[in-house]
């Protein structure tokens, strides 16, 4: 097949204009036209949000993006990233950028592959076919305000294309804009769209719906307030008005203040009123959402309230479980302390790194007092003795989490001790933690000094045995634009730990918390929208 081609095969389209896009200034304009802002609830009485946007939701179910019509031709037609990118190397060429923005897609990168499309944009502007896979990468990547501008400029000379049509459609209904939706589905419609006359019929049928609801809605509002009247210290009725209020409309504007002010009162009366926290942060964010004023200080408030209440019961909870997990796994393995030849291979594969008290207590030489393990000496030596005039046989070595090796010090992969506990080198999986340069820098809570953190830069990363795919510095600051941070960053490298049993076998891993602090990093202070700790 052709190179010229390359698209014909994964596009709907009915013809190719060849002149160059208007002026920068005419497109933006233009541009700006298709992306007005979402119309406020309080202007459109056609639609109402159900059960946090129902209807747009319903909708959404059936999205399917231009390029999953023609997904099994792309993958017969999937180039060889290599191939790509040995070529790019040669020489800057959009074909080649393209292609490998495809495989990217296929492979589900689909922010490297927004990368290679932006820069066969940049090489040959006047092939608009790319806007439109890039769009379908940018959809995939939840980014609809940027994909609307890509099918905008796309649209602009495929005015006919029913795909592109859709697909902003669809990314309307994401937004919320109902009106701009309904549009792209009727053209699409006019063309011959099935799919979009599917679309159409939905909304439509569950709008009427809503509708048909006020009558209903107002009489249970009307009911409510009558019970208020009656007894007004019960919060179970407020919050019942406040749910009327959110689904019923008076004049034809949503009650959403009037619902919050009975949230707020129906937790006055009952601190404690769990599902109107709840239902008051839904509000916050459909409001805003939507583009609704809201009184953000008393919704706040209450929230933090809630959140306060919540992290504190999560807190005690969380602690009155864990003491209680340890105090059990400690006397298991005080009851069952290693012996002969079990204490014989970590008392070789640690000796010299480990202390005998460190090695005893792990061990199960100890006595409790309190939270506190005072290491039992005696006991200890005398095991000690007993399993230096042990001979290990090929029996003894049968266990789960012993890799068979030749010497004493290669019998458990990464053995350490941590947290009183024997642990080892899961091996196969880990991450890589990023913490910004200035809390390392002035973290006055913990000290990053014996930490092996590095620099967050493009030398450092081609440098770095750890990241395989950085060759060169257009790899590096491929990478580095994936994270694209703020201000600069420290990174480590880390691996996961398995804690070992009262036996020896393998327990539960290191949860992140305690790989950071193994690693010798605070896990508060990471950055945890970036950061990865257990990746296969």
């Amino acid at each position: 097949m052709a190179e010229d081609d390359v698209l014909k095969k994964y596009i709907e389209s009915q013809k190719r204009q060849k002149e160059i896009l208007e002026e920068t200034k005419k497109r933006r304009l233009e541009n700006k036209n298709h992306t007005e802002p979402t119309k406020k609830l309080s202007q459109d009485p056609m639609f109402e949000l159900n059960n946090d946007c129902e209807v747009f939701l319903d909708s959404k179910k059936i999205t399917k993006s231009s390029l999953d019509y023609d997904s099994k031709e792309l993958k017969k037609n999937c180039f060889s990233f290599e191939d790509a990118s040995k070529k790019l190397k040669e020489g800057l060429d959009d074909k080649n950028y393209l292609k490998r923005g495809l495989n990217r897609f296929e492979k589900n990168d689909f922010k490297r592959a927004i990368n290679d499309f932006t820069r066969a944009i940049r090489i040959n502007p006047e092939n608009t076919d790319i806007y439109l896979v890039r769009a379908n990468a940018k959809i995939k990547c939840e980014n609809f305000k940027k994909a609307i501008e890509d099918l905008n400029l796309y649209l602009q000379c495929n005015s006919n294309s029913i795909n592109a049509l859709l697909d902003r459609g669809d990314c309307y209904l994401n937004l919320h804009n109902i009106e701009l939706a309904l549009k792209d589905f009727n053209d699409a419609s006019s063309f011959g769209s099935v799919e979009a006359l599917k679309k159409l019929k939905s909304i439509e049928s569950k709008l009427q719906k809503i509708n048909n609801r006020k009558e209903e809605d107002e009489k249970r509002i009307k009911s409510l307030t009558q019970k208020i009247d009656e007894n007004p210290m019960n919060p179970s009725f407020y919050f019942g008005r406040a749910m009327a209020h959110k689904k019923a409309k008076e004049n034809k504007v949503y009650n959403y203040e009037l619902a919050i002010k009975d949230l707020c009162k129906s937790i006055d009366l009952n601190p404690e009123f769990k599902d109107a926290y709840l239902e008051l942060k839904k509000f916050k964010k459909v409001m805003e959402a939507y583009g609704e004023k809201i009184n953000e200080q008393e919704i706040s408030v209450y929230t933090e309230k809630y959140e306060l209440l919540q992290d504190l019961r999560l807190e005690i909870k969380y602690i009155e479980a864990l003491e209680k997990e340890i105090e059990e796994r400690d006397k298991k393995i005080q009851n069952n302390p290693l012996t002969k030849a079990k204490l014989l291979m970590v008392i070789k594969g640690l000796e010299g790194i480990y202390s005998d008290e460190q090695i005893g207590i792990a061990s199960g030489y100890f006595l409790k007092k309190g939270k506190d393990k005072i290491f039992n000496k005696d006991k200890f030596l005398e095991a000690k003795d007993i399993a230096n005039k042990y001979t290990l046989n090929e029996s003894d070595l049968n266990i789960n989490s012993i890799i068979r090796k030749n010497s004493y010090s290669s019998y458990f992969y990464g053995l350490c001790i941590f947290k009183d506990r024997f642990c080892v080198l899961d091996g196969q999986h880990g991450g890589t933690v990023f913490i910004p340069s200035r809390i390392v820098n002035e973290s006055k809570d913990w000290d990053y000094s014996n930490a092996r953190l590095k620099d967050w830069d493009v030398k450092t990363i081609i440098n770095d045995e750890g990241f395989t795919s950085a060759f060169d510095e257009e790899d590096a600051k491929e990478i580095m634009e994936l994270y694209s941070f703020n201000e600069p960053m420290k990174y480590i490298q880390v691996e996961q730990y398995y804690f070992l049993d009262e036996n020896l076998e393998y327990g539960e891993w290191f949860d992140e918390s305690e790989q950071a602090e193994f690693y010798g990093i605070r896990y508060e202070d990471c950055d945890h929208t970036k950061s990865s700790w257990c990746d296969g």
